[in-house]
Parts: structure tokens; sequence; C-alpha cells
């Protein structure tokens, strides 16, 4: 898993496939971090953003998620274009596709940490 270091560092992913859902985008992050998430689309999906602590085996698939920290839901909100930022002090994060877009639809999909 790609984990955001202590400078400034970006995890991206181009052309998601956001017509069916799951996840989309995970990223490690090391200690206290301001952290931006940018999502632009070509269809209406919804989308959560889940977090975890830590692991007890392997360092790569946490234990637990805290599933649906933030969402963003087509129904209240431009879903094809995202772009929020947090303090986050958890270990892990992850983007899922919750409600997919139409068939064929993609999304490139952004965290950044700083």
């Amino acid at each position: 898993m790609p984990t955001l270091d202590r400078r400034q560092a970006e995890r991206k992913v181009s052309d998601a496939a956001i017509d069916s859902t799951g996840e989309i985008i995970r990223a490690e992050v090391p200690g206290d971090r301001h952290v931006s998430l940018n999502i632009v689309a070509d269809g209406d999906a919804d989308y959560a953003v889940d977090v975890a602590a830590g692991t007890t085996g392997s360092t790569e698939t946490p234990d637990t998620w805290f599933e649906a920290e933030e969402e963003y839901l087509a129904s209240e909100t431009n879903t094809q274009d995202v772009r929020d930022g947090f303090i986050l002090g958890d270990r892990f994060i992850r983007v899922r596709v919750t409600s997919a877009a139409a068939n064929g639809s993609t999304a490139d999909v952004t965290l950044q940490g700083a």
C-alpha cells in the first residue's frame, strides 16, 4: 500500500471505474496530516471515506475500517467534482463507491497529504 510520507505526497488513480460499488483508492497516512481529496468524474456516484487506526497482522490491511467517516451523495451535492480536505489522525484512508454511476463511468481520484 502506498504511504503518504512526511513531506507533501499524493496517491492518484486515473480512470477508476465508478459504475460498480467498491474501493477505488487507499493510502497509509503516517502521523497527523492534512489530507485533501479530489474526485473528478464523468458520472454521478455516491462515495464514502473510510478510516482505520491500525493492524495486528499485515501492515497492508487494517483490522477494522470505520466506514462512512465522510460521505458525498449525488442526491445532495455535485459528486462529479468533489474537493475536500481534513486533518487525519487515522493511519489508513480509503474511498469507496457506495452507489454506482451509469455504465462506463470513470473518475480521477487523488489523495494528497501534507
